[in-house]
């Protein structure tokens, strides 16, 4: 009996995880896109950086299609030596898209976080100095791969003789740059819970916000199972098979930093084409500044009413941006987290008989009932 292994692919199912997840990417980033730019017309260098963010794992699950069509997913030894070079090469490539994919998605919620709580000099560097060394650090990482032979075809052309680094050094560069990544998830993560948890606000939007802002631990997951199948790195001769699982989390990694970034953005979407998703009353709060020394937020308050038309019937005129709970970047107020909220008021047929008997519309109380010490 033949005891070599079986010529197996595992690379199309993985392939159908890797495009549902990048599809559901795609949707929810351009639903953040449409909001920032047309409903809430707050669209900038956030947005810009988590487009950037999809269109590189597009191009990353792009690579992999490639690979895959040369066998990728298969041992490296039932695949034509051709072939399997070919598959090498996008695989090569494809690493540095799966590098800077999340860093790009990073970026943008960084920017996010700064918008809404670059209120104090010292945030606003301590993020910015995160920015910075998120770019920096991944864009090294990247140079690596490709430095790490004398001549980079040596990467995907096992037949060309050159010198180039021990096979477990990349390994080490992963583990402390998907460290690094892990951390910055996880600062990204408290951040707002520990920052939303000091205002004066009840206990279930705090919880609601907190959660929202805080969505970019399901990247540090994917991080997590990342780091796992690291050390596939240090075994080229099978690359076709074994990053596999390696190249579906880093995609999962990618696509659920992208959509952590934007799903706290959506809110007045679902106002705007979903009715009654937004209260019918509440109060209204802007964040201005944050005193982070004695932890005391400075907001304003206040009540918008709709106004009335001529008819005896009057209708709330709904904004783009009324909701309960908007977590939003106020341009024109030096950023802030705005929580805002319309009522509606209804006046009744009774008072315009009120008016005809001479009675003063301020005296009709709610709907449309007079008060006792007008009665005549």
């Amino acid at each position: 009996m033949d005891g070599s292994v079986p010529d197996v692919n595992r690379g199309g199912s993985a392939l159908g995880v890797i495009w549902t997840l990048d599809a559901i990417a795609i949707l929810i980033v351009g639903a953040r896109c449409y909001t920032q730019k047309f409903v809430t017309r707050q669209f900038g260098l956030s947005e810009i950086l988590v487009v950037i963010s999809v269109c590189v794992i597009t191009g990353m699950a792009s690579l992999i299609s490639v690979q895959y069509h040369y066998g990728w997913g298969r041992h490296y030894e039932d695949i034509p030596t051709a072939e399997a070079t070919q598959a090498l090469k996008y695989n090569a490539i494809g690493q540095s898209f799966g590098v800077m994919g999340s860093t790009f998605g990073r970026l943008s919620f960084i920017i996010l976080m700064l918008k809404l709580f670059g209120t104090t000099k010292a945030r606003r560097w301590s993020l910015w100095g995160l920015f910075w060394a998120q770019l920096i650090s991944n864009g090294v990482v990247v140079v690596t791969l490709y430095v790490q032979c004398d001549d980079i075809r040596a990467l995907w052309d096992f037949t060309i003789q050159t010198h180039c680094w021990p096979e477990d050094v990349q390994t080490y560069i992963g583990y402390a740059h998907s460290g690094w990544n892990g951390a910055t998830d996880l600062f990204l993560t408290f951040l707002p819970a520990t920052m939303l948890w000091t205002l004066k606000m009840n206990v279930k939007t705090k919880i609601g916000l907190s959660f929202l802002l805080s969505l970019s631990f399901l990247a540090f997951v994917g991080v997590i199972m990342k780091i796992v199948y690291l050390r596939v790195l240090a075994h080229r001769a099978d690359y076709t098979y074994n990053t596999v699982p390696l190249f579906t989390w880093v995609i999962v990694e990618s696509t659920l930093v992208a959509i952590a970034s934007s799903v706290p953005l959506l809110r007045p979407l679902f106002i705007k084409f979903i009715p009654g998703f937004a209260s019918q009353r509440s109060s209204s709060y802007v964040l201005n500044k944050y005193d982070f020394k004695n932890k005391q937020p400075s907001y304003g308050s206040g009540r918008q009413f709709s106004k009335l038309g001529e008819s005896s019937k009057g209708s709330r005129k709904e904004s783009d941006t009324g909701s309960q709970e908007i977590i939003l970047p106020i341009q024109d107020t030096h950023d802030a987290i705005l929580k805002e909220v319309s009522y509606s008021v209804k006046v009744s047929d009774v008072e315009k008989g009120d008016a005809k008997h001479g009675r003063s519309a301020s005296a009709v109380g709610h709907m449309g009932k007079v008060s006792p010490w007008e009665q005549s």
